[in-house]
């Protein structure tokens, strides 16, 4: 179970993290940061501290820290699928994740794309390299 202290900065950072008012980076952008290997792996930069939250490479666990101005980490939280704080920091990660990989801004992108007429899509040279 996350600590009732840190549950209430996590709160406010999910609904902040909603309303879109969070830059969150994946971890693997910031130097210095010492990345797990799962491929999802969040941060964001606050003032003086900063909260990073990552899925474990061990199936079904959310992890994250919150590091202080040196970037030590002074506290951990973590929930694994049995706790019933999983769901939260699924949601969590998963705010993060959309920020981070500018989901928004694709998803705009992509609906401006299929309102204009005419034909959708590229037709790729032999060259091109395909994004899949």
């Amino acid at each position: 179970m996350i600590a009732s202290d840190i549950r209430e900065i996590l709160d406010m950072l999910l609904e902040r993290s909603k309303r879109r008012e969070v830059n969150w980076v994946e971890t693997k952008d910031m130097v210095g940061m010492v990345v797990d290997k799962s491929g999802e792996d969040y941060v964001v930069a606050l003032p003086n501290s900063s909260i990073n939250i990552w899925r474990s490479s061990k199936p079904d666990k959310v992890v994250g820290n919150i590091l202080n101005s040196e970037g030590k980490v002074v506290l951990g939280f973590s929930a694994n699928e049995a706790d019933p704080d999983f769901p939260f920091l699924e949601e969590l990660l998963s705010w993060a994740k959309r920020s981070a990989l500018k989901a928004d801004e694709t998803l705009s992108e992509i609906k401006r794309a299929l309102a204009d007429k005419g034909r959708v899509g590229s037709n790729p040279k032999k060259d091109d390299e395909i994004p899949f």
